[in-house]
C-alpha cells in the first residue's frame, strides 16, 4: 500500500475519535446545563424567618351561687353546665422566639367572637366580636408585653363573659325559631403593625346554646412556624441556560449523525460489491491484514470480478483482497509466480 493511503486511513481515524470526543463532551455540556436549567425555573420557597412559639393558658370557669356546685369556680378540663357558668378566666403566657432580631413593630389584641350558624349547612348567620385587650404595642417599656431583640412575651389576665354570649345565642333562636349551632372563640392575635397581618394566635373555644359544654385550647404547646418567600429564578440566567441547552442538543445530534455516517453510513455500490463478493466466494477470497506486496511482479489488471473469478479456477489459487481506501477502494489479487493478476474495485461516483 501506499504511504499516502496509510496517511488518509490514519486521519480518517483521528477524526472519528474526535468525534466521540467532541460527543461526549457535548453531551456532558447538556447534562449539566439542562440540570442547572431545570433548578434555575425551579420556584425555590426559601425560610426567612422561624418562630419558635410557646403558649398557655390557664382558666378557670366561674359560677353563679346555686344549690348543686357549692364553689366559686371550677378548674379546667371538666365538663360544665352552660346555665350556672358566669364568665371564663383565662391567664396567658405566650412567648415567640425568633431566629432573627426584630425589625418590625408589634402589637396584640384579645378579643371573645361568638358565631351562630346554621345547624345543618353551617352557613353563618350571626356574628358578635368583643375586644378584651385592644391594640397593645408590645416593647420594652410596656409592663404586659415585653420584647428583647428576638423574643416576645406577652402575659395577660382576661374575664370572657359566657353568660352574656349565651343568653344572646338563646334570644336569637327563641326570636328566629332556626336551629342553629353556636360556639365562642376567646383569642390571642399577635399582630406585626408594618405589614398589617397576623403573625400567630392562641386562645380557647367553646360552645354556646348547650346544655353541657367543654373548653378547647386552640394554638397551645410549644411549636415551630416557618415564614417562607418564594426565590423569583434570574430570567437572564434562564435565557443563557435556554441558549446552551439548545446548543448543546443540537450539538450533539449533529456529531451522532456524524459517527454514525462515518461508521456506517449510506449502502455504497462499493459496499454492497464487497459484501456480495465475501459471501458468495467466501471459500475463495481470503482478507489479508497486509497489503501484499507486488511491486517486484508483472501485474495484469482485469476488467471484473468474473475474470479473476476464471483465473482462480484454472490455477487454483486462493484470491487476496485487502482495502487500500477503506470503505472506498479495494484489491482483488492472485499471485502465480512472477504475475500478479489484479482487480481494483471502486466506488462509483454519483451521475457515471
Amino acid at each position: 500500500m501506499k504511504k499516502g493511503t496509510k496517511v488518509k486511513k490514519q486521519t480518517e481515524f483521528n477524526m472519528l475519535d474526535n468525534a466521540y470526543l467532541k460527543m461526549v463532551i457535548a453531551i456532558i455540556v447538556f447534562a449539566v446545563s439542562l440540570f442547572l436549567f431545570a433548578r434555575a425555573t425551579n420556584i425555590v420557597e426559601n425560610v426567612v424567618l422561624t418562630y419558635t412559639i410557646d403558649s398557655d393558658i390557664d382558666y378557670k370557669v366561674y359560677l353563679y351561687d346555686n344549690e348543686y356546685l357549692p364553689f366559686e369556680y371550677m378548674q379546667e378540663g371538666k365538663a360544665y353546665i352552660s346555665n350556672l357558668v358566669s364568665k371564663v378566666k383565662a391567664d396567658f403566657d405566650y412567648t415567640v422566639k425568633t431566629s432573627k432580631k426584630f425589625d418590625s413593630e408589634y402589637e396584640y389584641n384579645i378579643y371573645a367572637k361568638a358565631t351562630v350558624a346554621h345547624a345543618s349547612s353551617g352557613k353563618e348567620l350571626w356574628t358578635q366580636r368583643i375586644d378584651l385587650v385592644d391594640h397593645v404595642k408590645i416593647d420594652i417599656e410596656d409592663k404586659k408585653g415585653a420584647i428583647d431583640q428576638n423574643e416576645i412575651n406577652i402575659t395577660e389576665s382576661v374575664d370572657l363573659p359566657y353568660n352574656l354570649f349565651n343568653t344572646k345565642v338563646k334570644s336569637f333562636k327563641n326570636q328566629h325559631n332556626i336551629p342553629v349551632k353556636a360556639f365562642v372563640d376567646l383569642e390571642l392575635v399577635v399582630i406585626d403593625t408594618k405589614e398589617r397581618k397576623e403573625v400567630v394566635s392562641t386562645g380557647l373555644s367553646m360552645d354556646l346554646y348547650e346544655d353541657i359544654f367543654e373548653v378547647a385550647e386552640v394554638g397551645t404547646g410549644s411549636y415551630v412556624l416557618d415564614v417562607t418567600e418564594e426565590e423569583v429564578p434570574n430570567r437572564y440566567v434562564i435565557f443563557a441556560l435556554l441558549c446552551i441547552v439548545i446548543t448543546s442538543g443540537l450539538y450533539t445530534l449533529f456529531m451522532i449523525y456524524l459517527i454514525i455516517e462515518s461508521t456506517l453510513g449510506k449502502k455504497t455500490y462499493y459496499s454492497k460489491a464487497i459484501y456480495t463478493i465475501l459471501k458468495n466466494y467466501g471459500d475463495i477470497v481470503a482478507e489479508v491484514i497486509k497489503p501484499v506486496d507486488i511491486s517486484n511482479l508483472n501485474v495484469i489488471d482485469v476488467k471484473n470480478f468474473d475474470q479473476m473469478l476464471d483465473v482462480e479456477e484454472e490455477l487454483r489459487i486462493p484470491i487476496m483482497f485487502f482495502e487500500t481506501i477503506k470503505g472506498k477502494e479495494g484489491w482483488f489479487v492472485l499471485v502465480h509466480n512472477d504475475l500478479a493478476y489484479r482487480y481494483i474495485l471502486k466506488d462509483k461516483v454519483k451521475g457515471k
